[in-house]
């Protein structure tokens, strides 16, 4: 049995206090071992991206975190601004959403992947641009020399995003996070970017955790996967058995979403409404008010996770 490198165990994140309290992820439980890839899908506003934050230990301004978040045996959610240090951007690194805002403007890549390098390995100057340039030369961007002294505007949408991965590579971290590392980019360029990350996760054993809406990407892209609605787990398990027998509606409705060119049919199934506000979050099970199957005592309280298999799980009372 695989030990874990990462174990998030009951995860809450709320905003607020008293009657003003928001709850944006509740009892979000997940594992990721090493060299292993871990997918995590569902709407925008579901809390994959916050998952992401809080392993980070970038929560925004005001936010309480409780439950465990366990990285080589220590409590992350415990750990001083100080320790922080050794742990973000050294140990667990995070590719964002859109790199054109992560990169600062006014600095060339090179200067940015060696202040990486010179704040946390304690390089010098020289010794940084050399291994900048070796880190663009790795994830695949022509004319490294050359490269290294450009500014983030004059590069294109996929090198922006090969310079980001390699500012997260930097420092060879145990995880790295991806964020909707494709948003944005065209089909071709998509395709080369996944597998940069599948290519240098083999090379450094790294363990993954994938963030997308697109389940395509995590069918191929990961080991495992956890299905999300309203800050929590509704499905997880391996991917073949969470995409390819899905067993929450939640999960079936996304599957059922996806466009299929042998499906004759005029037009593409939906979900009918859209991912409450977690503001007013109903009483019972969150999906019940867009779920076809939904009964009486789904609208009275909500389902923890319940084991289907060893590996599967889901949050719902129906067989």
């Amino acid at each position: 049995m695989t030990t874990s490198i990462l174990s998030v165990e009951n995860l809450s994140v709320s905003i607020g206090a008293g009657k003003n309290k928001t709850d944006i992820l509740k009892d979000v439980s997940f594992s990721l071992a090493p060299g292993k890839t871990l997918g995590i899908v569902g709407e925008s506003g579901c809390g994959k991206s916050m998952t992401a934050l809080a392993v980070m230990g970038l929560l925004p301004e005001g936010a309480q975190a409780a439950g465990q978040i366990v990285f080589h045996s220590r409590n992350l959610l415990e750990l001083s601004a100080k320790d922080w240090t050794s742990i973000r951007g050294v140990r667990i690194a995070m590719i964002f959403q859109e790199p054109m805002t992560a990169l600062n403007p006014v600095m060339t890549v090179g200067n940015q992947l060696g202040e990486m390098l010179i704040v946390h390995e304690g390089v010098s100057r020289n010794e940084a641009r050399v291994a900048a340039i070796d880190l663009l030369t790795q994830v695949g961007i022509a004319d490294p020399e050359a490269r290294v002294d450009t500014y983030p505007h004059e590069m294109s949408g996929g090198m922006r995003q090969r310079v980001m991965i390699a500012m997260a590579l930097a420092c060879r971290p145990d995880i790295l996070i991806a964020d909707e590392p494709t948003t944005a980019l065209d089909v071709s360029i998509e395709s080369q970017i996944l597998d940069l990350l599948l290519t240098l996760q083999q090379k450094h054993g790294m363990a993954l955790l994938l963030i997308s809406h697109n389940l395509a990407v995590i069918s191929e892209m990961s080991d495992d996967v956890i299905v999300m609605y309203a800050g929590r787990v509704v499905e997880s398990g391996p991917v073949t058995q969470v995409l390819g027998q899905p067993r929450h509606p939640y999960t079936r409705g996304l599957m059922s979403s996806i466009p299929d060119r042998n499906r004759q049919r005029e037009r593409l199934p939906t979900i009918p409404g859209t991912v409450p506000p977690l503001r007013f979050r109903p009483v019972g099970c969150e999906f019940a008010a867009r779920c076809p199957q939904a009964q009486d005592q789904c609208l009275i309280a909500s389902v923890a996770l319940r084991k289907l298999s060893d590996q599967h799980s889901i949050a719902c009372l129906l067989p």
